[in-house]
């Protein structure tokens, strides 16, 4: 395992569209390497089609993992399995309808917490998380 691979974990239910968006702004930061980890939690339309799409957008030094379970676990079973599976030194997680603006977020993450060593966490203020309707 590369010293600083960061393991994006992304529980997904449905919203294709969105789970793109997410993996598209995974995919375009310029840290590397980067492991996205999605569960898809027993979508009634499979992402594995949206999945085998980006893979192809990957280099070696980013790997998407798929995961479809058999039944619906809920949000909370589905991120405890997520996070079980991530190898990353660091661990971001990004819920599927949740997209990074900032390019450079994994790389400044990084410096921070190796320029501090009492630090533990970093957050992250500039997601963009879908718009609510209100039909």
């Amino acid at each position: 395992m590369d010293k600083n691979l960061v393991s994006v974990v992304i529980p997904a239910y449905n919203n294709p569209e969105y789970t793109r968006k997410t993996i598209e702004s995974v995919i375009n930061q310029t840290h590397r390497p980067i492991e996205i980890v999605l569960s898809d939690d027993n979508s009634p339309n499979s992402l594995k089609a949206l999945i085998d799409e980006k893979r192809v957008e990957c280099g070696p030094d980013l790997e998407i993992k798929y995961y479809r379970q058999k039944e619906n676990l809920n949000y909370y079973f589905n991120l405890q399995f997520v996070l079980g599976e991530a190898l990353g030194k660091y661990v971001v997680l990004l819920d599927h309808d949740d997209w990074m603006i900032d390019q450079n977020y994994f790389a400044d993450a990084i410096k921070a917490i190796e320029e501090q060593p009492n630090c533990y966490t970093v957050s992250y203020t500039h997601l963009r998380a879908h718009e609510t309707r209100h039909d």
